[in-house]
């Protein structure tokens, strides 16, 4: 049995390769997709992206290309140790072209072919992206050379988008004196930095959860701050350190991974014994700068290929522990609100005892991240390892379950919007993983399923397990969402643009139902946009429903409300339903303030919908 079995998941959760399935959306990659994102669909030129090694660069590039449509074609160069000619060449060819038909040509006959295909490109509204990674290894005149062939333009637009992603020396190479033109062409740079403690901790939940779902494998709390401590919330070696001690407790036969294992892990990266705490290594002592060079060697190593440093010896067989089968999560304030007759876990899920599961069918509790549901409302909860959907509605004080229906499709944790538009199209949304009728997802029948039992055209999707546990610290604070929303609804009907703007992140994205690509808007952007509105369209009626409030299990720093909107000015006027998604981000003083960062609009008659 190898240690994916003994956890039974399906796949090596912290393994290192760049597999745009595992892509976490922490603030700063969130931002640095979106920022790469908008861009694009802006021809904004030049983009530079930097961070340190490990941080998810190559990861974030992989998961935009996946998010990339047909109007987008990209060449993408990994190894630029190139000459100005052979980079030519190779875009040239990771562009379709054959090596052949470039034999024998000159540098001069290639450029012009090269601008021949991207106007061509051009004329049929494809955008043409060059993507370099590992770009601070491009020799000065191959950049030079890249910023001759950004001159490739029309009158009116860019030919070509050239994003430069590399380590923090690519920055200072580019304010050489010999680069100095190259560098006044970059429009946007943005810099990768690592993970937070608690973007950290909810980073290893989501790669086991991606894993396979499966909640057998579970690092205590006390190992979640140590590995944070020890990688400094860089990913990759968050993803070593992890791998070593999933091994050692696999080695050791246990469930769980405690500080034991993660000594361990440590001692097999580092090649010594690591002193524990009655040797003078307490918890929380920084990490010393020999082991951050340790773990950088053995990222190097694994990317070579080794799994391990340690010969992996036969683990002892272990007991078996039922899994909870009493339904652990608890309604909005815990250990109340469950529906009546439900079963609500105290003590240790683990420890839930044979008998008392047969004595006490399973019946549903209301999931601890929908902490507002206004009456009459309703709102559906996926339990993965049920394989259940059930539709709960609104009630004082707490939920009450309408019905439930077999749920066939896998789904990972998360918060999703199931509906059905003003033209019959039927869609599945999901933010900040934005996807429409995607092969993986549930298809027609799932709506058909829910409409069939409640007359709506829109209802939230939770996906969650029976352990999704939201901190009540959490709960709490995302309980500022609907008074935000007054004061942001307030803002837009007196036109106070300062104040409305407030609200909103540095990126923000808007998805409708209709489209299959989103439109990303940089905070200077949709000022712009709000402020001619608001010069055009006279008097504002605003008419907003309580909003439904709901924390993301996948990601308890994101939250979705979702409301009823009508509005009406003498430019035009709209009435839907908008989903508005928060995220926990800094502000300039460094507070932690939950911003704007996206919405989707489901409008019920035709109409705009701009805030």
């Amino acid at each position: 049995m190898d240690y994916e079995q003994f956890f039974g998941l399906k796949d090596t959760p912290f393994r290192l390769t760049p597999d745009p399935d595992y892509y976490f959306p922490s603030n700063v990659h969130k931002e640095a997709l979106q920022t790469l994102l908008y861009s694009i669909r802006a021809r904004e030129g030049f983009i530079q992206i930097t961070g340190d090694p490990g941080t998810g660069k190559t990861l974030t590039l992989r998961t935009l290309l996946k998010q990339l449509g047909d109007e987008v074609t990209t060449a993408l160069i990994l190894n630029p140790k190139l000459s100005p000619e052979e980079l030519l060449k190779v875009i040239l060819e990771d562009l379709g072209i054959s090596p052949l038909k470039m034999e024998e040509k000159s540098k001069e006959d290639l450029l012009r072919f090269f601008r021949d295909m991207l106007l061509e490109k051009a004329q049929k509204g494809v955008t043409t992206v060059l993507i370099i990674d590992e770009a601070q290894n491009l020799p000065n005149d191959t950049l030079e050379e890249l910023r001759l062939l950004s001159n490739l333009e029309t009158e009116k637009r860019k030919l070509l988008q050239i994003i430069l992603v590399g380590q923090i020396e690519l920055e200072e190479k580019l304010k050489s004196p010999e680069l100095k033109q190259l560098d006044q062409r970059i429009t946007i740079r943005y810099r990768l930095k690592p993970l937070s403690k608690d973007d950290t901790i909810a980073y290893i939940n989501h790669r086991l959860r991606i894993a396979g779902g499966s909640e057998s494998a579970r690092f205590s709390p006390d190992v979640l701050k140590e590995v944070y401590k020890a990688s400094r919330g860089v990913p990759r070696l968050i993803n070593i350190i992890c791998e070593r001690a999933l091994m050692a407790a696999f080695v050791d036969g246990k469930n769980t991974i405690e500080r034991p294992h993660f000594k361990k892990a440590l001692e097999s990266i580092v090649g010594e014994k690591v002193p524990g705490r009655s040797k003078g290594w307490p918890v929380g002592q920084p990490v010393s700068g020999l082991l951050i060079l340790a773990l950088l060697f053995a990222a190097v190593i694994f990317g070579l290929g080794y799994q391990y440093f340690v010969v992996k010896p036969t683990p002892q067989p272990i007991a078996v522990v039922p899994s909870e089968q009493s339904g652990i999560i608890k309604g909005l304030v815990a250990g109340e609100g469950a529906p009546k007759g439900a079963v609500v876990s105290q003590g240790d899920p683990t420890k839930t005892s044979q008998a008392a599961t047969e004595e006490k069918p399973y019946v549903p509790a209301p999931p601890l991240e929908a902490f507002h549901i206004p009456p009459d409302k309703y709102f559906l909860a996926v339990n993965r390892e049920r394989r259940t959907a059930y539709i709960w509605q609104g009630h004082d004080p707490a939920p009450v379950l309408k019905t439930e229906f077999k749920w066939n499709q896998p789904l990972p944790d998360g918060l999703y919007v199931v509906g059905e538009n003003i033209n019959k199209r039927q869609f599945f949304f999901n933010y900040p993983h934005f996807f429409w009728r995607s092969p993986k997802l549930p298809d027609e029948a799932v709506w058909t399923q829910v409409s069939e039992k409640i007359d709506t055209n829109l209802i939230p999707l939770i996906s969650h397990s029976d352990r999704s546990l939201i901190k009540a610290s959490q709960l709490e604070r995302a309980r500022e969402i609907r008074q935000i929303i007054k004061i942001w609804a307030d803002a837009w009907r007196n036109k106070e643009i300062d104040k409305l703007m407030s609200f909103y992140a540095n990126i923000f994205t808007t998805y409708y139902d209709d489209r299959d690509k989103p439109s990303v808007y940089t905070k200077e952007q949709l000022y712009k946009l709000k402020q001619d509105v608001f010069l055009r369209s006279g008097p504002i009626s605003l008419t907003l429903s309580d909003p439904m409030c709901f924390i993301d299990p996948g990601n308890p720093e994101l939250l979705m409300a979702v409301f009823y909107q009508k509005y009406v000015s003498q430019i035009y006027s709209d009435e839907g339903m908008k989903v508005k998604f928060f995220s926990l981000v800094e502000d300039e003083k460094g507070r932690r303030t939950w911003k704007i960062v996206a919405k989707l609009w489901v409008p019920l008659v035709e109409g705009g919908g701009e805030g």
